[in-house]
């Protein structure tokens, strides 16, 4: 009667623990789809490829069939200028380090590139002490670099405007220190 009472104990509690380990893990998907983001895993020895979500592949316009399972694959669809960036973060990790970060353009299936922050570290060695697994989280950061080069045209067009007008400008950050005078300054 006693082992009974123990034993329900038992079962009543791993069942509270597997109703919270439930929710914990559909309130992590949940935030993963809020944020376009989705968690990833690299198998170093096959090469392969997995992935929480491909919320962030099917909003690049790729298939399900067309996610690239493996690295050979994706780096395939990573814009030519930011694979030494992306290999250099590697060559890190195998060098001794254990975690990369980096933002890169991943290309769209129709057209163009998205942005993409990638950002993980060594979960595993083998045996020998060679890396086996490395995870991270990925995140689509196309808006924040659209904004970034709005931000960056609207800039241009007001220096351009500023250089044509007999007014003093200049320009200072948060801090007070100049980063910009017009031509007017000069000619005083």
């Amino acid at each position: 009667l006693i082992a009974n009472r123990k034993l329900k104990k038992e079962v009543v509690k791993r069942q509270q623990t597997e109703k919270l380990l439930l929710k914990s893990e559909e309130d992590l998907h949940f935030a993963l789809d809020v944020a376009n983001a989705h968690h990833w895993q690299i198998d170093i020895q096959s090469r392969q490829i997995t992935y929480s979500s491909l919320h962030v592949f099917v909003s690049a316009g790729y298939l399900e069939q067309d996610v690239p399972l493996t690295l050979d694959h994706y780096f395939s669809l990573v814009h030519p200028d930011d694979i030494a960036l992306i290999d250099d973060q590697f060559q890190k990790v195998f060098s001794g380090g254990t975690t990369l970060k980096n933002d890169y353009r991943l290309r769209h299936k129709q057209s163009g590139w998205i942005w993409l922050h990638s950002a993980g570290q060594v979960v595993e060695w083998d045996a020998q002490g060679q890396i086996s697994k490395i995870a991270g989280l990925t995140m689509d950061i196309t808006e924040r670099y659209g904004l970034i080069e709005k931000i960056t045209q609207s800039q241009e067009q007001l220096r351009i405007i500023s250089e044509h007008t007999h007014d003093w400008q200049s320009w200072r950050n948060l801090d007070g220190k100049l980063l910009w005078v017009n031509q007017a300054v000069g000619r005083v």
